[in-house]
């Protein structure tokens, strides 16, 4: 009898140790799942590249912000703010609708995503560049001369002087920002 008792107690010693051993394994794999998770994630996350300019020069101050999204080389997408403010030497002359017209056809003749808003004394663009063709991202000259405000939208850079991106192409985070601050910008 005593050796059923002492068969017994090994037999529920066995079956909880392989519980245990069970139990250990399935946290392991749970652990392992989980790290391999969030690797894939934080490795197929796409980058965000930021860049700022401002200009300030006789009477037209000009903020711009450059926001990228990079995806394994491929740009998702490419939004452009800018607040602009003009002042004239005698500050009488608003020259905000004209230049906000002026924009309004320059951009809807590129086919590029906007939304102009005057709001005080300053002009808000916001532009998104998302289809896979080239796009000239600091494009926008401003003077206020002699007889009104000259505007400026570069659609050409044959020349390669300005920040040009051409979303059908890949690059990497380093040609993005090169590309970018070639234009003055500043990129974090």
């Amino acid at each position: 009898m005593a050796n059923k008792k002492n068969v017994k107690k090994s037999n529920e010693k066995n079956t909880n140790k392989g519980k245990s051993v069970r139990k250990i394994i399935i946290a392991a794999v749970l652990i392992v799942a989980a790290i391999t998770i969030m690797a894939i994630i934080l490795i197929n996350r796409p980058s965000k590249i930021s860049c700022t300019k401002k200009i300030n020069e006789n009477g037209v101050s000009m903020q711009s912000t450059i926001d990228i999204e990079n995806n394994d080389g491929v740009i998702n997408n490419v939004i452009v703010n800018k607040v602009i403010s003009i002042k004239d030497e005698n500050g009488q002359i608003d020259y905000m609708d004209a230049v906000k017209t002026s924009l309004e056809n320059a951009y809807k003749q590129e086919g590029i995503k906007y939304n102009l808003e005057i709001k005080e004394d300053e002009l808000l663009v916001n532009l998104v560049y998302d289809k896979k063709k080239e796009y000239i991202l600091d494009n926008l000259f401003i003077a206020v001369e002699e007889n009104g405000v000259s505007v400026n939208v570069v659609s050409e850079d044959s020349e390669n002087n300005y920040a040009t991106l051409d979303l059908s192409k890949k690059y990497s985070d380093e040609n993005i920002i090169k590309i970018i601050e070639k234009a003055d910008y500043k990129c974090n």
